[in-house]
This record gives structure tokens, sequence and C-alpha cells, in this order.
């Protein structure tokens, strides 16, 4: 913190010193205000007013990255007020405010971010998140959309498309959703948050085999998961192959001593094999 003071300290210093030197630097003498004096001095002003927009940004940005997300707040707002068409500043303060948890103000922020660059696609983006955080799933839907018609394509679409699953999820639109994880995949075959989404799908529809697969694959890349050989221990378990999910309930617990779901389903499939000979006996 003391450093980031410092720093701060430091900032803010340049900004007086560059203003200062800027203003006394655009001087023209006031018998002689030719046009092409007055051009030069506004232009020398300008220049000036770039500076200290840029050393604000600069402070802003640097608040941001070290969670004093208030004040990144406060010095995007300054620019906001200073500047005629403050697009960027706009987004970058919703960003602050999603931290801060203030959604509403993010979505004001980033709708007028859209209108100021329209083709800015990380405004739509994070607009489609802040209406998912409202509960406003159409509407994050359909936000996500444009920022998939405006993004530059490659592994840039994957978290775009996993974002729009997740809505898609909340609409119930399960199809549209498993087709949104496909191409997320698609997009970025190591985005391994679209793998664990996908099994999720196809065990809610049934479809085991596949979601076993990709929880194989996303275990390969995230081997440190509990919940990943926690859901594949239960698809193991609904399938009968009870050593293989024996296995993966002792790997859940072993990374996560406190899991305990973990440790009753492995009683359950441990109990189970024997539950009719029990059952046989208490009748007979």
């Amino acid at each position: 913190m003391t450093c980031f003071k410092h720093w701060t300290l430091s900032i803010f210093t340049s900004l007086i010193l560059v203003s200062g030197a800027q203003a006394s630097s655009c001087d023209i003498e006031p018998s002689k205000p030719t046009a092409d004096a007055i051009i030069a001095y506004q232009a020398c002003i300008d220049a000036g007013h770039q500076m200290v927009t840029d050393l604000r940004n600069e402070l802003g940005t640097r608040s941001f990255q070290t969670g004093s997300f208030k004040t990144a707040v406060v010095h995007f707002s300054e620019i906001i007020d200073q500047q005629d068409r403050p697009g960027r500043a706009h987004f970058n303060r919703a960003l602050a405010y999603l931290e801060l948890g203030k959604e509403r103000h993010a979505l004001k922020d980033l709708e007028a971010a859209n209108q100021i660059l329209p083709g800015y696609s990380p405004a739509h983006f994070y607009r489609g998140v802040t209406l998912h955080k409202l509960r406003r799933y159409q509407q994050a839907i359909d936000a996500f959309g444009v920022a998939l018609n405006l993004s530059a394509g490659g592994a840039a679409l994957a978290p775009i498309y996993f974002e729009k699953a997740q809505a898609e999820i909340k609409r119930k639109y399960i199809q549209e959703a498993r087709k949104s994880l496909d191409n997320a995949l698609e997009s970025d075959p190591s985005y391994s948050k679209a793998l664990f989404a996908r099994a999720l799908l196809h065990k809610k529809s049934g479809a085991d085999e596949l979601a076993i697969a990709d929880y194989n694959q996303y275990i390969l890349s995230n081997p440190e998961s509990a919940e990943a050989h926690y859901n594949r221990g239960l698809i193991f378990q609904d399938l009968r192959r009870d050593h293989l999910a024996i296995q993966d309930f002792n790997r859940a617990i072993e990374l996560n001593p406190r899991y305990v779901k973990a440790r009753a389903s492995k009683g359950i499939t441990y109990f189970w094999p024997v539950f009719p000979v029990l059952l046989v006996l208490l009748l007979g």
C-alpha cells in the first residue's frame, strides 16, 4: 500500500508539473492574436489536456489493477466529465462498477460506451455479462450475439460463446446452449470451462458417455479439480461401474478432505452391492 501511495503521489506531481509546463509553453502575445497563432495556441492547450487525460487514465488503470476499484471510478469519472466522447472511460468505469457489485451503474456506462463506440466488441460482451447478473437473460443473449458479430474471431470467441451458453441455460434453451459450447471449443479447444459446462449438459440430457468423455478431457488439463472427479464418479456410480466411481470419489476426497458429498457417495457405492443380500437376510 505504501508503494502504491508513493506511486500515486509521483503521478500527481507529474500531472501538476506537466500541466504547468504545458500552459507556460502555450503563451501567445495578446497584441498579435493572428488566426495561425490562435490555432497553434488551441492545439497546444488540447495537447496539454490529452496529457492530463492520459495520466488520469493511467491512475485509473493502476487503481483497478491493485483492487482499488472505488478510486478507479473516481479517476475514470474525471475523464468522463472532461471529454466530449469518453467511450473508453465509460467502459473502464463499468468494469470497476462490476467489481464493486454495482451492476446497474455498470450497465448505464456500458450503454453509453456502446453509443459512442458501437463497434467495440468488449463493451457489448460486458453488457451481456451485466445483463446476466441482473437476470435479464434474453437481453444478455442478444448482447453476446452482437459481440460475436463484432469480434475479430479466433480464440477470442470462446469466452463470448461460453457466457452466451450460460444465459441460454437460464432460459432453458438447452440445444442452443450446447451449440454455443461446441462453438466455444471449436474456437479454442483449450477453453476447459466450456468442457465442464458441456459435461453437465450431457449428464442432464442422459448422454452419460459423452459427459464422461468431456470430464476425461477436462481432468487432463485440470487434474486438481475435486468437483470434476466427483461429478464423473457420480456418473460411474449410476452406470454401476463401482470401482471407477470409488477411484474418483477417493481422488476428490484426497484433493478436498472436507468434501462431504464425495465421502457420502463413496459410502453408498460400497454399500449398494451388498444391499440385496442384507435385504434378503432381513426379510428371510
